[in-house]
């Protein structure tokens, strides 16, 4: 197993090394590495013009390129204020949370793993190694062969119960399911279009490059990036009957004109918060909506991962690191 050498330096800056106790393990993943494992706290250079600031548009405003680490991911949003405003509870993703980082040995090997995508039960985890794609359900890992046309370089989304996979077209026309009768199974090699009907019938029209679904927990909701041409991305939120609503969510903070998309990654469990990829900086950056009404513009950047992924109660975030020079899978708990 390749130890997380990075996460080590921090530790040995900062002076004040953090494991997870066994009573910390995420369920199905007991093996997950303690080596290697740190906290920073201190805010996510929220500052404007701080170094490595990040605007509402998620793209870096000036400064170094190193980001605060996979920890900061931050606060509790905005509460009720005064004159009668209506309730506003806390976003289920802390803005200000501390992370304590491992590395999941039970998948982590010498190839290159991604995380795609996880129930929020931590039962389940979808992701690629090196080429290929792999389910892991629990202890049990199984290889997914997708339907001729379909790939998982695009992305891939993972229902709750872990028993479809929603999936992309190699030519980005179209989105798709695979499913299966319970964990542990094969998914079916054949791909059904029904939920995405009229998405995909507008794609006919629009001609959009379709990638990176991301389906929320309740199953009601639909975000996915669709490319315009070869400059102009812009993120959706899809819901009601036959995902037959479309909007475009904030076209500054999640629009791009210069080519460099931001792909969707994943949703938290109240939808308050989004991350995406963002093409233009190269790692994850989270998205908050100051009320529940609100637009996802409130930008923390996590300049450690390529993807992130939280459990139901967002206590712990999954993701894709870069350690010596291939991808790793890594689990922070919040302290």
């Amino acid at each position: 197993m390749k130890q997380n050498y990075r996460f080590w330096s921090l530790v040995t800056a900062l002076a004040m090394p953090l494991s997870c106790s066994s009573e910390e393990q995420p369920p199905g993943l007991a093996e997950a590495g303690t080596s290697g494992s740190a906290s920073r706290s201190g805010s996510p250079s929220a500052e404007a013009g701080g170094e490595g600031a990040v605007g509402a548009g998620g793209r870096a405003t000036g400064g170094a390129a190193d980001g605060p680490p996979i920890g900061e991911v931050g606060g509790d949003g905005f509460y009720v204020g005064e004159g009668g405003a209506p309730e506003n509870p806390a976003t289920a993703c802390r803005r200000d949370a501390e992370w304590v980082t491992t590395g999941v040995e039970a998948i982590n090997t010498a190839a290159d793993e991604r995380l795609l995508a996880m129930t929020p039960d931590e039962r389940t985890l979808v992701y690629s190694q090196d080429d290929a794609l792999f389910v892991r359900d629990d202890d049990e890992v199984t290889a997914v062969a997708l339907p001729p046309g379909y790939t998982h370089a695009l992305g891939v989304s993972v229902t709750a119960d872990g028993l479809a996979l929603i999936i992309v077209a190699e030519d980005g026309s179209r989105f798709a399911e695979v499913s299966r009768a319970s964990r542990g199974s094969p998914f079916s090699e054949a791909a059904s279009t029904a939920r995405f009907t009229l998405l995909n019938n507008g794609q006919v029209t629009s001609g959009d490059f379709f990638s990176s679904p991301a389906l929320s927990v309740s199953g009601e909701s639909f975000y996915y990036t669709a490319r315009k041409g070869p400059s102009v991305a812009y993120v959706y939120r899809a819901h009601g009957e036959q995902l037959s609503q479309q909007e475009m969510q904030d076209p500054v903070t999640l629009g791009t004109e210069d080519g460099q998309a931001k792909l969707v990654v994943s949703v938290s469990s109240d939808e308050r918060t989004l991350f995406v990829l963002d093409e233009a900086l190269g790692y994850v950056t989270g998205l908050w909506s100051a009320t529940p009404a609100a637009e996802l513009t409130e930008a923390i950047p996590l300049p450690e991962l390529q993807t992130a992924v939280t459990n139901l109660a967002c206590d712990r975030i999954y993701g894709t690191t870069e350690i010596d020079g291939s991808l790793d899978v890594v689990v922070g708990t919040r302290k």
